[in-house]
């Protein structure tokens, strides 16, 4: 194992938008910090403070719908149009 990494201390980013009460989106933040991390400061991805938490929100369903449409609508989905007819059938049968 390489010493000089053995001895690399670890600093842990200090972020405005981190969340105490949001347990379950961590993977949508882990993919918009990889999505928007250059390595440089200041950094900012774009979330609202968890104190702005409609605002936060809103941003994560945002995020969340971007993140599922992309595999599912990708060309490489081989079952493609069949989860897009399902999703108009299911459209047309569901109240708004």
């Amino acid at each position: 194992m390489d010493k000089k990494l053995e001895k690399t201390k670890i600093i842990r980013k200090e972020m405005d938008w981190r969340t105490l009460e949001n347990g379950v989106d961590c993977g949508v933040f882990t993919m918009r910090h990889m999505e928007t991390y250059k390595g440089k400061t200041p950094w900012n991805p774009g979330f609202e403070n968890e104190k702005r938490k409609p605002v936060q929100d809103s941003q994560l369903r945002f995020l969340r719908y971007r993140y599922l449409c992309k595999p599912v609508l990708s060309e490489y989905n081989l079952i493609r149009k069949e989860v897009f007819e399902a999703a108009k059938e299911f459209e047309k049968n569901s109240a708004n």
